[in-house]
């Protein structure tokens, strides 16, 4: 015990030493989008192909159009949906500081979650539309709920909506699979009765 508590203070500065590397040799890689304007930035990663070289630039820029909450970046945001940020220093040891769930993996996701309910038809075209990857697609309706965490109930009732409103079968059952992949990992055991009501509501207007 006496060893561990002696060690603990030289892990903490070598933990607190690598973050400050890492922030530094990002910081050099990005230096050119430190300044840009949202709009830079939106242009950026509408040209850029995800890559090593520049993986950590497009996250950044990803991170911070959500942070400014610059709408305008909605639609390109949605395309970044299946786009993996890069494993950080630490994480490549093997040591994770949290759980790596959809917001924490994929930058895209986390962005467009801080848009709240403006991000919600972006969304819902990713879900209906049928071009996006299924990572794409899973991570649409992963945001989509966690808009209303509060409230899983409603993000069903609006999927439900969608697919009365859908003008063809593909879509229906695009949004049907969303459903049930909503109600089975985004709706708690206590909410699971109301959210299995809305997937069921009566569909005559």
């Amino acid at each position: 015990m006496k060893g561990a508590a002696m060690n603990w203070p030289k892990f903490v500065m070598t933990f607190v030493f690598s973050l400050i590397v890492a922030n530094y040799a990002f910081g050099q890689e990005c230096q050119s989008l430190s300044n840009a304007l949202p709009a830079e930035l939106v242009s950026f990663i509408s040209a850029a192909v995800p890559g090593q070289d520049n993986a950590e630039c497009i996250a950044w820029a990803i991170t911070t159009l959500g942070a400014q909450k610059y709408e305008p970046a909605i639609p390109i945001l949605t395309e970044f949906l299946d786009f993996k940020r890069p494993p950080s220093d630490l994480e490549k040891t093997g040591l994770y500081l949290h759980p790596n769930g959809v917001l924490q993996v994929y930058p895209a996701a986390a962005a467009l979650e801080q848009f709240g309910e403006k991000a919600l038809p972006a969304l819902i075209n990713v879900i209906k539309g049928g071009s996006a990857s299924e990572v794409a697609t899973q991570n649409a309706t992963a945001v989509l709920m966690i808009i209303h965490k509060y409230d899983p109930a409603k993000g069903i009732a609006l999927l439900k909506q969608e697919e009365v409103k859908a003008n063809d079968d593909s879509s229906k059952q695009r949004v049907r699979s969303a459903i049930s992949t909503a109600i089975t990992k985004w709706c708690a055991p206590a909410e699971q009765a109301n959210c299995k009501a809305a997937a069921n509501k009566d569909e005559k207007k």
